[in-house]
């Protein structure tokens, strides 16, 4: 007997194949960034799964998707202390099951001074012997970081190329012209070139083509068109062709060649005249690149035909959605601004570029906003000065444009209401939850909701923009209280979803408060902070406060590398975060520069990213309590309490109780039941307070509790430290 053994092998995976293999940006410090670069990436034979990693934390990539054939979007968000220069890096594409590694290099160049920018960046003449010579041409010089630089002018190509001054200070213009009278027919070239005479500038070239026509030509202008079409938004507008003749008047006949929906106005006529190009894509249309050619050819005596290129980009319909439409704000007048609100902004198709920007009526402007990055997705923080306003209600907008959005400008409406009732508070100002499919649920959070001005009862609903009902909130009764907010996430799809957790009262005449709550919901590993909010508490003229850590995690243990951002409501550098790039699991260091700030409530939000994109960006709120007289200090800190029905006794927990300036006398109060005490009831700055927690006589259940600490006789002195007691079934 022979033995015959059979191997089958799985086919072989493709081969990586990415074009192009380089991304070059040019960023002036204050300017906007530059437009990202789009690399394809392409397989021979099967399809190929694969991973992206940039090498430095200036490159930020997202990817269509992580099996070829895909798109891979490489953009730059520029470091805040880069020094003008060249800085290099790269984007690597890893296969995930074996194979080559392919390489984007990414050329990043700052011009801390700018460049020289002229416009149009190429010029062209035509002549004809007999004829009139050639009109100069203007050329516009500024510089790309809008201040002043004096420049030099130089000609090269011959002496038929010249320009009206030899030196100027941008902006300006310069007339360029062209001397013909001598020249035999054909084509000539030169080049303009414009040198800075000082400073870091950067120098530009302006290439000048003069024709000569031995008999009448036509000439077409502009040489070449181009369309850029989005599925799904409007049809792009028509542009125009002039064609005009060097000397005699032409008869001409017009043709266009490529798809049929690339058409020509006319058919025929006599110079001088011109036509409409229009393009008309079906909404079938595949995304793409198409070319067309419009032809131009005499039908009387004349020269030979002119061509006019075509080019149509056609893109996949990309949808700008904001994560909420409307936004409100309630303060009382003489109180502390309220938090701000942070909104995510996504497109449907892809990495696009946007703004945001507010938009009030009236003399004071009252509504600012800042964007966590310039290309989605993307968070924007929306918050309100409004100091000085009277009782009412005020209307603005927050704006988002892009012009690569098929649907058009965006708008998020901001309500905002002024009284002088003292109105509710929250604390954290808002919740962010983060679930891996598949995973174990995010854990609930506990809020602080208070009104500084009295005892105030109070009720919780919620309310979610899509996805459902899977909001939950629990908690009712008196100010000061804690609650209880919790996510279910079993039923959606990837994305992010936005919600509110809405606190109103009986009373009327003070404002409902709305939290903020963002949940994402992803396939990959998500971030995991250890606390929902990082406070601090500071006295004018006193010592800053030492930093604090927050671990981050990621589910399931992954590491990820991440880099935290900052955002203020008030757009000042107060808050900072380190290290600048660090992997799960690690801590964050967080610190607070509170010099010249003035006394009130400050917040700001530490963003948690991924470089490569695949872990939804999560934030950690931070809140900074400036004040003009002694404040007491405590750590932010939840007090967790587990057991079981039929258990004896807990463990008490402590906390410490610090004060900004000199020792001073505070008093604790607890909230919530019998179940919870704290003592002592009554101490000095720099002691410890412990607290307990009876479950003797209580049933299962989920349990909420708040020590409240004050210097007594000291308004908005109040700390506070939830108290979650979770009582299990006995066995």
């Amino acid at each position: 007997m022979v033995s015959v053994s059979l191997q089958v092998l799985a086919a072989p995976q493709g081969n990586l194949i990415v074009s192009p293999n380089y991304a070059n940006f040019d960023y002036n410090p204050g300017g906007p960034y530059p437009a990202p670069v789009y690399v394809s990436v392409a397989s021979t034979g099967s399809p190929v799964s694969f991973n992206v990693s940039p090498t430095v934390s200036w490159i930020s990539v997202s990817a269509s998707s992580y099996v070829t054939p895909a798109t891979v979007y490489v953009a730059i968000a520029p470091l805040p202390n880069m020094a003008a220069g060249t800085y290099t890096g790269a984007v690597r594409i890893l296969p995930t099951n074996g194979g080559a590694t392919q390489q984007v290099n990414v050329t990043l160049r700052v011009f801390v001074a700018g460049n020289l920018v002229a416009s149009p960046n190429y010029l062209t003449f035509n002549y004809q012997p007999g004829g009139p010579s050639p009109l100069s041409q203007v050329l516009s010089v500024v510089n790309s970081n809008n201040g002043t630089v004096p420049f030099g002018v130089t000609a090269s190509g011959g002496t038929w190329l010249g320009f009206s001054q030899a030196s100027g200070n941008t902006p300006t213009t310069v007339l360029v012209s062209v001397t013909p009278a001598g020249l035999a027919s054909g084509t000539y070239n030169g080049t303009i070139t414009l040198t800075p005479l000082s400073g870091g500038a950067s120098a530009t070239q302006v290439p000048v083509t003069m024709t000569i026509f031995s008999t009448s030509q036509l000439v077409a202008s502009p040489a070449s068109l181009y369309f850029d079409y989005k599925a799904g938004g409007p049809t792009p507008a028509s542009q125009h062709v002039s064609v005009t003749s060097t000397l005699e008047p032409l008869n001409f006949g017009v043709g266009v060649q490529g798809p049929g929906w690339v058409t020509a106005s006319i058919a025929s006529g006599t110079t001088p005249s011109g036509f409409a190009v229009n393009v008309l894509p079906p909404s079938t249309t595949a995304a793409g690149n198409y070319t067309a050619t419009v032809t131009i050819t005499p039908t009387s005596s004349g020269g030979s035909a002119v061509s006019v290129p075509v080019s149509v980009r056609v893109t996949a319909a990309n949808y700008l959605t904001a994560g909420r439409s409307s936004v409100s704000f309630t303060y009382s007048i003489g109180g502390v601004n309220p938090p701000p609100v942070l909104v995510p902004v996504t497109s449907s198709s892809g990495s696009m570029w946007f703004e945001a920007a507010a938009v009030t009526t009236g003399s004071v402007n009252w509504l600012n906003v800042t964007q966590s990055n310039q290309y989605t997705p993307a968070d924007v923080t929306i918050g309100v000065a409004p100091q000085g306003l009277s009782a009412g209600t005020y209307s603005g907008n927050v704006v988002l444009s892009s012009d690569a959005a098929s649907n058009g400008d965006q708008y998020i409406n901001v309500t905002l209401v002024v009284t002088a009732s003292k109105s509710f508070t929250a604390s954290p100002f808002g919740l962010v939850f983060s679930y891996q499919i598949g995973q174990d649920p995010p854990d609930p959070q506990v809020l602080v909701v208070n009104n500084q001005s009295s005892a105030t009862p109070f009720s919780l609903t919620t309310a979610t923009a899509s996805g459902g009902n899977w909001l939950m909130a629990v908690g009712s009764g008196t100010t000061p209280t804690s609650a209880a907010v919790a996510v279910n996430a079993s039923s959606l799809g990837t994305g992010t979803y936005t919600g509110q957790v809405v606190i109103q009262s009986s009373d009327t005449s003070i404002p409902v408060l709305q939290v903020p709550v963002v949940l994402n919901v992803s396939p990959s590993p998500v971030f995991q902070p250890a606390a929902n909010l990082v406070a601090f508490q500071y006295q004018t003229g006193g010592a800053t406060p030492a930093s604090q850590k927050v671990h981050i995690g990621a589910s399931g243990g992954a590491a990820v590398v991440y880099y935290p951002t900052i955002l203020t409501a008030d757009g000042s550098s107060w808050l900072s975060a380190t290290p600048d790039v660090t992997a799960t699991p690690s801590d964050l260091t967080v610190s607070i520069n509170p010099k010249g700030l003035t006394a009130g409530l400050y917040y700001g939000l530490i963003g948690v990213n991924d470089p490569a994109g695949n872990t939804p960006t999560s934030f950690v709120p931070v809140s900074l309590q400036v004040s003009n007289v002694q404040i007491l200090t405590v750590a932010s800190q939840v007090l967790m309490f587990n057991t079981q029905t039929g258990t004896g006794g807990l463990a008490p927990q402590q906390f410490l109780v610090s004060g900004t300036g000199q020792t001073s006398p505070f008093h604790v109060t607890t909230y919530g039941g019998s179940w919870l005490l704290a003592t002592p009831t009554d101490g000095f700055t720099n002691s410890t307070i412990s607290v307990s927690a009876a479950p003797d006589k209580l049933g299962a259940g989920y349990y909420l509790g708040l020590v409240a600490v004050e210097i007594p006789g000291v308004a908005n002195s109040q700390q506070f430290v939830p108290v979650v007691m979770v009582i299990a079934p006995g066995f």
